[in-house]
Order: C-alpha cells, then structure tokens, then sequence
C-alpha cells in the first residue's frame, strides 16, 4: 500500500511540475509568436501625398556627411521599426542581480529578433539609451558593452541600423555634464551625434537633442557640445531654405521636443522644417503636434511620436516599437507594435517555483532524504 500513497501524494508535484515546464515554454516562445501574429505594418497615411522633388537637383546639404540613396531607390517603399530606450545592461550595472541583468538583455534580444524576422524592415533605427549606463562605463565595460550590444541586436548586414545616443550613453542628464571623451568614444562606434541622411529618397535627421536638457550647460565641454549641436541646426537651415532636403523630414532625436525649453524647441523646428519626429526617453508612448515657421516664411505643422521603451528594466509594464510605413509616394503611416508583458510571467515563475519546492521539500521523506537527515539529527543529541 505504500507506493500507491506515494504516488497519490506525489501527483500534486507532478502536476506543479508540469505546469511550470509548460508555462515556461509559453511565456519564453509561445507568447512572442502569438505576439509577431497581430504585427502589421500601418496602412494609413498621414499626410497627402508629397510632391516628387525635381530628379536633377544634386546640390549637397551645406557640406554636411550624406548618405544618397540609389536612383533607382527612391521609387520604392520605405518600413522602418524605432527602437527606444533598449538599455542594454551587459555586466556593468553591478546594483542590479546578475539574473534580472541577464533576462532584460535577453527579453530585448529576442523581441528584436521575432521584429526582424516578422517584419522584414528596410531600416531599424534606436533613439537613444542604448546602454544601461554607457557614460559611466570605463574602456574595459565600454568593450564588454560593444560586445553585448552585437549579442542583443542582431541586424541583418542588409537592414540599415541607425543609433542615437541618449543620456544613458553620453550622460547629460541631472547632476552630471556631458563630457567630449565620452561623446568621442561614442562617436567613434556610432558615427556622428548630429547627421542628415538620405535613405530612398527620405531625409533623416540625426538630432542630439541631449545637450539641450541643461538650460545652462554643466560644464565648459557640454557648452562646447551644444555649439555643435547649435552649429549643425544653422547649416541645416540653410539646406531648408534653399529646398534641398527631400521629403518627407523624419527628425530622430532622443528627448522629446516637448520637453525642451520653447525657444530651443522653435530653433529645431524652424532649422529643420520636419514633417515627422520620432523620439524616446520617456518610456511612454504619446503624440503631439507642433506648429512653427520655416526660415523661408511658411507655416507648417510636424507631428511627433514619442516611442515606448522596448525593455521592462526601468519598470515599465508596456513594452514596444514604433513601426513607420513610408509608400512610394511619400506617404507615411505609424503605429506602435506592442511586445509582450514581462512582470507578469516572472512572477508566475516565481510562485509556481515556491510550490513545487515546498512540494518537494514536504516529499522529501519519501525519498529516503530527509529521513537521512533525521537520523543524523538524533544521532548528534
């Protein structure tokens, strides 16, 4: 009769057992593809369609670096994902436990990775706080950061990947200033804080809008880091009046120009004359509209979407990626694609773990173990 009981009291475990197997299974696979089902690239546009620029222009903008598409590029679709906010932990931030450090990494990676392959997009463009805490790194974390960044986002060599630094990765955010080693460090990986680009046809905007957090600057560097910043938007400008940039503008900048002072946000609006900005740092997804005056004396209006973070690490419980459809005819529709929840599947994993110990710990007995332990026990009174 015993191994019957045994085996009726074991059920529970068993049961305990499997079902944290099968939740596991589902909340590290299953929900991630059931996810990537309900992704779809938008289909409405935003504005009318843009009038093609005349294809014999070939001016520069105001000897800034240009990336040119291909003539034959600029007839096609454009899909682009935003990535926000990814901080990439690797390692370095030691306040944190090893395992929280290592899922959050992983949490990323894998919603990049389901992106990449159910979305197929042109371009992948991250607007700022790649790294958990990039500006305090040393050389030797900088290069344990480098490597986990080529670990978590894995670009295919076709996909055009565009990075912008946020606070995280160059600092400029409360106390601390901004400072050149450190802006040229990130530089030297990542390419230039302040850059246009033409991708099919498409202008983007590269804008550093980190030096402008501080109404004054911290520190002599960070003045010397908004000048340049300052500098850039005064030779963008002049591109703008004489209609040299193609549009759609699409401005990539990490704060949110609704979060900058007035007089800094009309300078960015009127320099650059977007159509659509795209930014981060809050966490949060949210839209604005912003009114403004071109150098050249026309109104015009450019919307502003504010992507959510694409990890769970600074708490949040919504995680996604902003995804942008661009037609042939310049056309651009945005949504957000929503990935899955976290906090909710680690804490099931969490207390399925404690009942199947405790479980296992009240079945111990049977298992010859813990009446070893008993006899030890008495053995020594």
């Amino acid at each position: 009769m015993a191994a019957p009981c045994i085996m009726i009291r074991q059920r529970p475990l068993i049961f305990l057992s499997l079902s944290l197997f099968l939740l596991f299974l589902f909340g590290e696979f299953g929900v991630h593809f059931l996810y990537s089902w309900m992704w779809a690239w938008p289909t409405d546009s935003a504005l009318p369609p843009y009038r093609p620029l005349d294809p014999t222009v070939t001016e520069s903008y105001a000897n800034l670096e240009i990336i040119n598409a291909g003539p034959d590029e600029t007839k096609q679709s454009l899909k682009i994902l935003v990535l926000a906010d990814p901080h990439i932990q690797c390692s370095f931030a030691t306040f944190e436990p090893w395992l929280l450090r290592w899922d959050s990494d992983r949490y990323v990676a894998r919603g990049v990775s389901r992106l990449l392959v159910a979305m197929e997009p042109d371009a992948v463009v991250v607007v700022g706080d790649v790294f958990a805490e990039g500006y305090k790194a040393s050389q030797q974390d900088w290069t344990d950061y480098l490597q986990c960044l080529s670990e978590v986002l894995v670009v295919p060599s076709d996909v055009k990947l565009i990075l912008l630094p946020g606070d995280n990765d160059i600092g400029g955010e409360g106390g601390e200033g901004m400072r050149d080693t450190i802006n040229q460090r990130y530089i030297a990986e990542f390419g230039p804080l302040n850059e246009v680009l033409t991708f099919r046809g498409v202008t983007i905007v590269k804008l550093n809008t980190i030096s402008y957090i501080h109404r004054r600057p911290a520190n002599q560097e960070e003045a010397k880091i908004r000048e340049e910043t300052t500098s850039f938007l005064s030779s963008v400008s002049e591109s703008t009046a004489r209609g040299l940039l193609r549009r759609p503008v699409l401005v990539y900048s990490h704060v949110p120009l609704s979060d900058l002072p007035t007089a800094v946000t009309s300078s960015i609006l009127s320099s650059l004359s977007p159509d659509y900005i795209f930014s981060g740092h809050t966490h949060h997804t949210s839209s604005s509209s912003h009114s403004y005056t071109t150098v050249d004396g026309r109104e015009r209006l450019g919307t502003e979407w504010v992507v959510p973070t694409c990890s769970y690490r600074m708490g949040e419980s919504h995680m996604g990626t902003g995804a942008i459809f661009i037609d042939r005819h310049g056309n651009l529709g945005y949504k957000v694609l929503w990935l899955p929840p976290r906090y909710p599947f680690l804490m099931l994993y969490f207390l399925f773990s404690i009942a199947v110990l405790i479980l296992l710990l009240h079945h111990l007995p049977l298992f010859k173990c813990l009446k070893t332990l008993s006899r030890l026990r008495h053995g020594f009174r």
